[in-house]
């Protein structure tokens, strides 16, 4: 099916447009998302297209209905620097429109947010503002991960996450903390709070 075609029906299902009207709005939406020649990509096949128009596609889809949140879990996924620059910045853009639920492995692309949770091993195990979280981590796990960027030094996390199916007992990351003891390996961690973040460690 052309992707034109595709488009055009989650728009008909979701906003209930007659078939100009929905064709129509599926230029609207290429051009959003700041694809090139719309007229002739709506003639085209997916396999026709480069990894970043098939994204750039996917998120006009996923607009199609006006939504109040829109889920983007890993759009960046598997694109070169220079597409994945491009990738993270439209989203930056959609994020102005509408909410925006962001999944991703990549703390340069979570910097779009105006808020991060971040999991491991999975749970939650710190949450609050871009900056607090970028530049005043609590959780050792969120520390890391800071200093695993270049400019903070490349500095890896030692150690391998937990299989979900054998959970160590406690803290779930007490295997890879430099600052583990005995009750982090014995006792599961509850959230502490302070002015809206939140954070399971009980030394930080």
């Amino acid at each position: 099916m052309k992707v034109g075609q595709q488009v055009k029906e989650a728009v008909i299902n979701s906003m209930n447009l007659k078939n100009k009207r929905a064709g129509e709005r599926v230029l609207e939406l290429f051009k959003s998302v700041k694809l090139s020649e719309p007229e002739k990509l709506i003639n085209q096949y997916p396999y026709q297209l480069s990894g970043g128009t098939k994204q750039r596609v996917l998120f006009s889809m996923g607009m199609a209905g006006c939504p109040e949140l829109l889920i983007a879990d890993e759009p960046a996924k598997g694109l070169d620097a220079p597409l994945k620059a491009r990738t993270i910045k439209l989203m930056g853009k959609i994020s102005s429109k509408t909410s925006l639920l962001l999944i991703t492995h990549d703390l340069k692309a979570a910097r779009i947010c105006n808020k991060i949770a971040v999991m491991y091993a999975g749970e939650i195990i710190e949450y609050g503002n871009r900056e607090e979280i970028l530049e005043s981590p609590r959780h050792p796990y969120t520390w890391g991960l800071v200093r695993s960027l270049p400019e903070k030094g490349f500095i890896p996390i030692e150690g391998a996450s937990p299989s979900l199916i054998s959970l160590p007992k406690g803290c779930r990351f007490h295997p890879r903390c430099q600052t583990v003891s005995i009750k982090c390996r014995n006792e599961h961690p509850g959230f502490k709070t302070a002015g809206g973040r939140f954070w399971r460690c009980f030394h930080a």
